[in-house]
Formats: C-alpha cells, structure tokens, sequence
C-alpha cells in the first residue's frame, strides 16, 4: 500500500486491511479501560470506602492499577507499533490519549445530562453529575500518569544503545 512503507527500516509489520488507524484505536480502547478502571478505584476506595478498610489499601489499589494498566498500554503499543520510529509512537499515543480525555467525560456526562432532562430534580441526577465530574478527573489525572510513565519507557527503550568498548580518549 502506498504511504504504508516501513520508516524505520527492518521490524515494522504490515498494518493490515484497517491501517495504521486501528492501532490508534486499539491504544484508545486501552486508554479508556484506564479511565473506568482507575474510576471505579477512586469511587470504592475513596469516596465510599468500607469503614473497616484502611486508607491504605486504596493508595495500594491505585499503585497496583497504575503499574497494571501501564505494562498492558506498553504491551497495546509494542504490539501495534513496533519497529517505528518513537515521535511517531508517541504521536499515536498522544492522539489516543486525547481521544479518551475527550470521550470518555463526553459520553458519561451527556448521558446522565440526557437523564436529568428526563427525570425530576428529585431524582439527584445534580448532585450524579458532580459525583461523576470528580471522578472522571481523577480518573483522567491517574491516566495522565499513567501514559507519562509509558511514554518515559519508550523513550528509554527508543534511544539508541551505547556499545561496549574502549573510552574514545584512549
């Protein structure tokens, strides 16, 4: 296919019948499991945790899934771009980023607006809203860290190896 041809050489896979575009949506879908995951984690170990539970373990939850969802984004990414060139990698990672940041506040929230016009203001869908806004932010704050750490990895992975051999000054 023109336009498809390997950048960096040797290593690069054909992207099939869908493109390049699937990766980036694969890398998305992987940025919104993030998103709902680290959201759950936040509302049961924060906002309504158990009284017996120690804050602790929420602290430990968020590392856990932090250090989860990183190694499986990693995992999306070397799968679907290996062999490229790392701003081109970073490229598609920055775009499915931005991707989930906006669908996934856009889509919870024009849901449960759209339920709000529908139901009394006895409902509570207000107060949903707000509960729903602090979460997607934290949640979109986790995966800010969470794509910083990835990104990190793949620019230590991406630059180019020192060889072993003598100091050039001998």
């Amino acid at each position: 296919m023109p336009g498809l041809e390997p950048v960096s050489g040797e290593g690069v896979r054909d992207p099939g019948p869908g493109g390049w575009g699937w990766a980036l949506l694969w890398l998305a879908a992987t940025d919104l499991l993030s998103v709902f995951l680290f959201g759950l984690i936040v509302h049961f170990g924060f906002l309504h945790r158990p009284p017996l539970a120690p804050p602790a373990a929420a602290g430990a939850a968020i590392a856990g899934a932090l250090v989860l969802m990183t190694a499986l984004w990693l995992a999306t990414e070397r799968d679907v771009g290996a062999g490229l060139p790392f701003f081109r990698r970073a490229g598609r990672a920055v775009a499915a980023y931005a991707l989930a940041v906006f669908l996934a506040p856009g889509a919870v929230l024009a849901f449960l607006d759209f339920i709000g016009r529908h139901l009394p203001a006895s409902a509570g869908i207000a107060e949903l809203q707000a509960n729903a806004m602090v979460l997607l932010l934290a949640a979109i704050v986790l995966l800010t860290v969470s794509q910083a750490a990835a990104l990190l990895w793949l620019l230590g992975t991406g630059l180019p190896r020192r060889r072993p051999g003598p100091p050039s000054g001998v």
